[in-house]
């Protein structure tokens, strides 16, 4: 009998081909090459235009002429003779010199890499010109051999002609997607690659049509109005820059879009837009409670990253980017992010001098309460700066609020902006909280079950300054909790903070701790179907003036709706 070892080795006849390693001919992993940097047109293009930008171009036009063939065109620092006759060929670069330059690179790429892939896989002519005399030279290859190296008038700067993309690779050209497809990818490719480079002037064409142009002395937030909308532009919020080695600037909308996905939000990293799930993890935590839930942000952010922090050479065509630290990334960009919203002046604009001062009208029944709730208004009965310049109107189907200011009727979810003034005040205690003990333990029963499951998350409520212990089999008892959480209502609270433990997964800690804010603020805000008297609406929309708060409610619910006297004058017929 054979050793296991021998037994191991033994394989049906005719399992193993006659040759088990051999090396492919140029031709073929040429082509192999070229499908990792080159996928479709787009890629090409990218390819292509990061190559003008490396090469110092101000202006750069991309004509697209067919399905599989374009142009690019720049007036950068062009090519001589030397240069272009080995530009197209494997191995040859003029950005780094040892391995561990790519490192250390400030530029987009290894110039002529991406060339040797796409005329493995296309007929192409270069004409290049390194002076200002006029003169320069012609380069053409079909599918990956040289047809010629001739002398040209051409002025300073490159024009790269591409015909026949992938048809020497029928497998490759079978998947790319329909014109219009393939055009969209493209576009989407030349709106990143000018929000990356505000300052040069890009031209998209089709044929003879301009389908897009930046002109190269807009503003970066000139071009990211260009690119999202007119109407986005309004609620553009800048980001600056704190001079910090890690750091962030740019601009975000205080508005996300219903259909955004992540095309929509552009990070740039040295003058590319790049890809990386912290990134976006990061600005969706932090504009989590911020935004309608249904909304998603919008933003082209700048990102100053120390050398030697990321690698931007994951990927073959350089859309990923990965960093040595991603915690400390996803840190900065949830700060700025949240720090800029609540910087902002969201509400209405100053009054005027003939509105200093506020007026109130209350239309409502007799039978209501003249008495504000001292739980649910802590502090209203103190002295404190009344906002100006608001009426209050009085109270719609026991849920909303109706008042006016600066000439603008407002309806506002009584609920939802009590819930929203509370969450941020809830917050701001919840910064330097302290755990107090409760005189009486709170008891809650549960399945045993889920009695296990809380035992084994307890430091989730460790965390968020929670203090259980098991009392019996299917009970447990809470001994302290924390401060914020307000008098009278920490049964609902804490009843909801165990609903939510029990779950299939467990939250993360941070999520789970904004969580008990979240259902401390509802619990102590007005409901809708509570009849308000006149002193608890006013104190809810003077507190809505004097915070600074988004537009939406905790859970991302708009909670104020504005019509102005244009509009009401249109519906009814006014002059």
């Amino acid at each position: 009998m054979l050793p296991a070892t021998q037994q191991m080795a033994q394989v049906p006849k005719g399992y193993l081909p006659e040759i088990m390693i051999h090396k492919l001919p140029e031709s073929v992993y040429s082509k192999i090459a070229a499908g990792e940097v080159v996928d479709r047109p787009a890629s090409a293009i990218r390819e292509l235009a990061e190559n003008s930008l490396d090469a110092g171009s101000l202006q750069i036009s991309i004509i697209i002429n067919s399905e599989t063939g374009f142009e690019v065109l720049d007036n950068g620092c062009g090519m001589g003779q030397e240069d272009l006759s080995i530009c197209a060929q494997k191995h040859t670069t003029s950005k780094i010199e040892i391995f561990d330059d790519i490192y250390r690179l400030s530029s987009l790429g290894f110039r002529g890499e991406a060339l040797y892939s796409i005329a493995a896989v296309s007929e192409i002519e270069i004409r290049s010109a390194d002076n200002d005399n006029g003169s320069g030279w012609l380069l053409k290859i079909k599918f990956g051999k040289v047809c010629c190296l001739e002398p040209v008038s051409h002025p300073r700067g490159t024009r790269i002609k591409i015909e026949r993309l992938f048809a020497n690779v029928p497998a490759r050209e079978k998947f790319l997607k329909s014109g219009r497809s393939e055009f969209y990818q493209i576009k989407e490719t030349f709106i990143r690659l000018a929000l990356a480079n505000p300052g040069r002037s890009m031209e998209l064409k089709r044929g003879s049509k301009t389908e897009m142009i930046f002109p190269g002395h807009f503003s970066l937030r000139d071009t990211a109005a260009a690119v999202f909308s007119a109407e986005m532009e309004k609620h553009l919020l800048e980001i600056s820059a704190d001079n910090t080695p890690l750091d962030l600037h740019g601009y975000i909308c205080s508005r996300g879009l219903p259909e955004a996905s992540r095309r929509h939000q552009y990070f740039v990293l040295a003058g590319r837009a790049v890809e990386n799930r912290t990134l976006s993890a990061a600005l969706n935590r932090a504009c989590r409670d911020l935004l309608p839930a249904d909304q998603k942000p919008v933003c082209v952010l700048f990102l100053s990253v120390p050398p030697g922090f990321y690698d931007i050479n994951v990927h073959p065509s350089k859309k990923e980017v990965r960093f040595s630290d991603e915690d400390a990334v996803f840190s900065m960009i949830f700060r700025k992010v949240r720090r800029v919203f609540y910087q902002q002046e969201i509400h209405a604009p100053a009054e005027s001098e003939g509105q200093k001062n506020c007026v109130m009208e209350f239309r409502g029944t007799s039978n209501e309460s003249a008495q504000a709730d001292p739980v649910l208004f802590p502090g209203f009965f103190q002295d404190q700066k009344r906002a100006v310049g608001f009426r209050i109107i009085g109270q719609y189907g026991r849920g909303y609020i109706v008042f006016e200011k600066d000439g603008q009727l407002l309806i506002a979810d009584q609920h939802a902006l009590h819930e929203r003034i509370n969450y941020e005040r809830l917050l701001k205690k919840s910064r330097n909280y302290i755990s107090v003990d409760l005189m009486i333990p709170l008891l809650f029963v549960r399945e045993r079950s889920e009695i296990e499951l809380i035992i084994e998350r307890k430091n989730l409520l460790n965390r968020s300054g929670v203090e259980m212990q098991p009392f019996g089999e299917d009970t447990i008892s809470i001994l302290k909790i924390p401060s914020f959480i307000p008098e009278k209502k920490e049964t609902s609270v804490l009843a909801e903070l165990l609903d939510l433990l029990c779950r299939k997964h467990a939250p993360e800690p941070e999520e789970f701790f904004n969580d008990l804010i979240k259902r401390s603020a509802c619990a102590l805000s007005v409901k809708s179907g509570d009849i308000l008297n006149i002193y608890e609406m006013d104190e809810i929309i003077n507190s809505y003036y004097e915070e600074k708060i988004p537009a939406v409610c905790p859970h991302g619910r708009p909670y104020l709706r504005s019509f102005n006297r244009n509009e009401m004058d249109k519906f009814f017929y006014r002059p």
